[in-house]
C-alpha cells in the first residue's frame, strides 16, 4: 500500500523574532542548568500528566505508522485493522510479540489524532505526514510536547540554532520537581530518552542531522487541521507566534 501524494501549496514559516528578544540572552548550555534572562527562554511546568517514556521503543515509526493509518482508514475499525495488519505481517516484524508491541504503540499514537488529521496523514505529502506524526507523538507523550515547546521552540525564538543532548538532560533535571517518575530513570534510560527524542526530531525534519533547528514548513492543510483542533498545537513546531497561519497581525 502506498499513500496518495498530493501537491499542495506550502506555507513557509519565516523567522520573525519579537522585538523583546533583541536584548542579550544570558544563559549557560554547556551541560549545566540553563539560566536565561529573557522571559522567552525559561523552563516552565506545562503538563501535570506523568511522563510516559515508551516512545523510546521505536522512534517516529514513519513507514509503519502510515501503513497502520491506511489500513484503519480503509476498514474504519481499530480491532479489524489490527487483525489485518497482524495477519499479513504488514509491519514486517520478525516475531509476533514485536509486531504486537509495535502495533500497540502506533495505535495509541494515531488514536490521538482527529479524523481530519488522520486522513491528512494518509492522503498528504511527506511534509504533511511528518507534521501529523509529530503532532501525534506530542499528543501522546507529554514529555515530547513539553520538550518541543519549552526547549526546541524557545531555542528557535532565541536565535539559538542547535539543540543537543545537553539541552535534553537539563530539561529532565528541570522537570523533576513536577515529575517524580524522572527520578526513577536509570542513567542508561535517561540517555536513551534523550537519544531517541533527538532522533525523532530529526525524523520529523524539525532538526537536521547535526541538530540545527529548521523553521517549520506547514502546508495550508496542516494549518487547517490543527486550527480546527486546537491552535496551541502549533507551539510544538519551531514557529514564532506571529507566523502561525491565521495569527492576528
Amino acid at each position: 500500500m502506498t499513500c496518495t501524494v498530493a501537491s499542495r501549496e506550502v506555507l513557509r514559516i519565516s523567522i520573525l523574532i519579537p522585538r523583546s528578544l533583541s536584548s542579550t540572552v544570558i544563559g549557560r548550555y554547556s551541560g549545566t542548568q540553563a539560566a536565561c534572562k529573557s522571559p522567552h527562554f525559561q523552563f516552565g511546568h506545562m503538563n501535570s500528566r506523568p511522563y510516559n517514556f515508551s516512545f523510546t521503543t521505536g522512534g517516529l515509526l514513519i513507514a509503519e505508522s502510515t501503513v497502520v493509518a491506511e489500513v484503519y482508514e480503509r476498514c474504519g475499525d481499530w480491532s479489524e485493522a489490527a487483525r489485518l495488519i497482524s495477519g499479513d505481517n504488514l509491519l514486517q516484524a520478525r516475531t509476533k510479540s514485536t509486531a504486537r508491541k509495535k502495533l500497540g504503540e502506533i495505535r495509541h499514537r494515531l488514536q490521538m489524532l482527529t479524523p481530519e488529521q488522520l486522513n491528512l496523514l494518509v492522503s498528504g505529502g511527506r511534509t504533511e505526514q511528518l507534521a501529523m506524526l509529530w503532532l501525534a507523538v506530542c499528543k501522546r507523550y507529554s514529555f515530547l510536547h513539553d520538550f518541543a515547546q519549552q526547549v526546541v521552540r524557545e531555542l528557535y525564538l532565541s536565535m539559538r540554532t542547535h539543540v543537543t543532548d545537553l539541552h535534553c538532560e537539563d530539561f529532565l533535571d528541570s522537570q523533576t520537581a513536577w515529575h517524580e517518575e524522572i527520578e526513577h530513570l536509570t542513567t542508561t534510560t535517561r540517555r536513551k530518552v534523550c537519544t531517541v527524542a533527538l532522533r525523532m526530531l530529526r525524523e520529523a525534519e524539525i532538526t537536521t542531522n547535526d541538530g540545527l533547528i529548521e523553521p517549520a514548513l506547514l502546508s495550508h492543510d496542516v494549518a487547517d487541521v490543527i486550527t480546527a483542533d486546537n491552535r496551541n498545537w502549533f507551539l510544538i513546531f519551531p514557529v514564532a507566534a506571529s507566523d502561525i497561519p491565521g495569527a492576528a497581525a
